[in-house]
């Protein structure tokens, strides 16, 4: 072959023939791999590359656990090794301004069973048999609850390492392990059941919220159950009452089984005391409460309305020394009277005021200059015809000065009070004494917007709110809006609590007087109360209402309910009430009662259904208060005057 040959021209691999091995020749099987392409590197990069974000997830998982969740995951675990038992806080007590004890707990026990420690049903029946006598149970009633979640399982062992491996956990779960036979027993009681040592059987220490007054008091205090304060200041004051529970810590296995000692026993590792609840003084005088609530009881069987409620108040600070309600319920079996008998009336429950409403509309007449107390006023012979409506005395009056006005309680009188007033200066009568705003007292249920907005008022809302219709109050609204007519002034903030303490007897509270605002000057204040005074006096319509003791003055009401099927005013059905304040020349209490719906047939003005309970009421409180009454000589002119006027 000569140089100049072709690479074309020499022989191809594939028709090369020989039996043996050539050295030259490309290689067959390299020749295939080199062939597949790039697919396996592919495949090989890709599980490589799988594998280190695994790795890297996991990485990364790690460092969140043991960098970012540290805290967490060191709480869990501590959690899943220790269990604690709470131990409960003993409720604090309530009692009245004079420490008289109306709420405390008495100790009590809970008996229990272990259903893991009477897992044979020959123990169960003997230990029903002999408990059942000393709870007066039926051996059958306590017989089914020591067989309602029993098994026939073994009991756990006492700790982990003495737990055999693999072992599953028992069957009867935790939550059922533990029976309640019996709550809030007597100690003594229990004392019997803990001398015949039967195993399984053991106790709680509890308490029982016990009132010891029974139903004195009642709708101020409410009461108390398992789940804490139900009504009244109970459930007000229920962060406070409650305390703070203790806890005792004990170790457990990965099974929750609590781990024993050497010795056998299951001992605490640490713990935590209970801080006792609160103890709350109230401004309730148990005295007075005790008068206004028989004075309640007398109305109701004379007069068998469907309610009464009476509330006492201190003018100077807006502290309430009672605060009464027929029908009452014993907190001790709450569950023993309708719910309609727990509600506390004086704050819930909206009336029309009726004549007690006028007193607010002459003092701020008054106050403005729109009046003289000399001025006649012609009541129209017991009616005024108006156009569109005609006004109603109760009883036909001619030509009556400004104070007898009020002390006659004349409608028509009123209602030129107001006139002069207008319907701004009206609504300015409302909105100062605080109608349609909450009193601030901090009582469950309290309602107060039983006012309509000004601008839903007509021309008739001149007339018709000025004598104490087309607007409701509450009983407390109106007690404390007389107090500032009497007291100088000022309205005061009504207070319920006198000073709160903690189990050291420190002073954690103490009352002092909030005063909202000025409603009128000390000047008109002291006319008021000389217009008032002229109510129980002879001619007024309150005189069932003297006392010789001490002066009284209020003011009455008689105010038609709506009918809730006709929508109007009621010939069949009131609220008498009376509003009275002693002594006049110093007012140191305010006194309200209200009759809803007397029986008719009987009586139904407030003169009548509500000035004589007032009137014991002021009599029992000046006692209590240690104010001096009237001298010999004044009490027996007070008398010789009443005689001569047939009272």
């Amino acid at each position: 072959m000569s140089d100049d040959a072709k690479i074309t021209d020499l022989p191809k691999a594939n028709t090369y023939s020989g039996g043996c091995d050539h050295d030259h020749g490309p290689s067959a099987s390299w020749m295939k791999t080199q062939g597949a392409g790039s697919a396996p590197r592919v495949r090989t990069g890709v599980i490589l590359s799988v594998i280190l974000l695994m790795y890297a997830g996991l990485s990364a998982r790690l460092f969140q656990i043991q960098v970012g969740q540290h805290k967490v995951w060191d709480k869990r675990q501590g959690d899943q090794e220790v269990t604690r038992e709470l131990i409960d806080a003993q409720r604090g007590p309530i009692c009245d301004r004079n420490w008289l004890p109306l709420a405390f707990c008495v100790p009590r026990d809970t008996v229990i069973a272990d259903l893991l420690l009477m897992k044979d049903q020959a123990d169960r029946d003997s230990a029903a048999a002999k408990i059942a006598p000393l709870l007066n149970m039926p051996v059958a009633e306590l017989e089914q609850k020591l067989n309602r979640y029993s098994t026939t399982s073994t009991p756990a062992p006492a700790s982990i390492e003495s737990s055999p491996a693999g072992a599953a956990p028992p069957k009867t779960q935790e939550k059922h392990r533990i029976v309640y036979l019996a709550r809030n027993i007597d100690t003594d009681v229990a004392d019997k059941i803990r001398a015949l040592k039967i195993k399984g059987i053991g106790f709680e220490d509890t308490f029982r919220r016990t009132y010891p007054q029974g139903n004195l008091a009642c709708h101020v205090i409410g009461w108390a159950g398992l789940d804490g304060g139900m009504e009244g200041l109970e459930m007000e004051l229920d962060p406070l009452l409650k305390g703070t529970p203790g806890y005792l810590r004990y170790y457990r296995d990965a099974a929750k089984r609590l781990i024993a000692l050497n010795d056998g026993s299951v001992s605490p590792t640490t713990g935590t005391p209970p801080r006792d609840g609160l103890s709350i003084c109230l401004t309730i005088d148990a005295r007075i409460q005790q008068t206004a609530e028989e004075e309640l009881n007398k109305i109701q069987e004379e007069f068998q309305p469907k309610a009464a409620t009476c509330i006492v108040m201190d003018v100077s600070t807006g502290a309430i020394l009672a605060m009464a309600v027929t029908p009452n319920f014993d907190p001790n079996s709450p569950s023993k009277s309708a719910n309609e008998n727990r509600r506390n009336r004086t704050i819930t429950d909206f009336y029309e005021p009726g004549s007690t409403f006028k007193s607010f509309v002459a003092s701020v007449a008054l106050e403005r200059k729109l009046w003289r107390r000399t001025e006649m006023l012609d009541c129209e012979n017991g009616a005024w015809h108006l156009g569109w409506r005609t006004l109603h005395d109760a009883h036909a009056y001619g030509i009556l000065s400004f104070d007898d006005v009020i002390a006659k309680s004349s409608n028509i009188g009123a209602a030129k009070i107001a006139s002069r007033l207008g319907l701004n200066g009206l609504w300015d009568v409302v909105n100062l004494y605080g109608f349609g705003h909450p009193t601030g007292i901090k009582f469950p249920g309290e309602r107060a917007y039983g006012v309509r907005p000004r601008k839903k008022w007509s021309n008739d809302s001149l007339y018709s709110v000025g004598m104490g219709q087309e607007i409701c109050v509450t009983p407390l609204q109106l007690a404390t809006a007389y107090s500032a007519v009497v007291n100088g002034g000022i309205l005061y903030r009504p207070k319920i609590v006198q000073r709160i303490t903690n189990e050291g007897g420190d002073e954690l509270y103490a009352l002092h007087p909030q005063s909202v605002r000025r409603v009128i000057s000390e000047q008109t204040s002291a006319q008021m109360r000389q217009v008032l005074a002229r109510v129980v006096q002879p001619g007024g319509t309150g005189m069932r209402a003297f006392c010789a003791e001490w002066q009284i003055g209020g003011k009455t009401g008689t105010a038609q309910k709506v009918d809730p099927v006709t929508h109007k005013y009621s010939n069949s059905m009131y609220v008498g009430s009376f509003c009275g304040f002693a002594p006049v020349d110093n007012p140191r209490l305010v006194c309200l009662i209200t009759v809803d719906e007397p029986h008719k047939g009987i009586g139904y003005y407030g003169g009548t259904v509500a000035c004589p309970g007032v009137r014991e009421v002021l009599r029992k409180g000046m006692t209590v208060l240690n104010v001096p009454p009237r001298s010999a000589d004044e009490q027996k002119k007070a008398i010789a005057d009443a005689k001569v006027s047939g009272h």
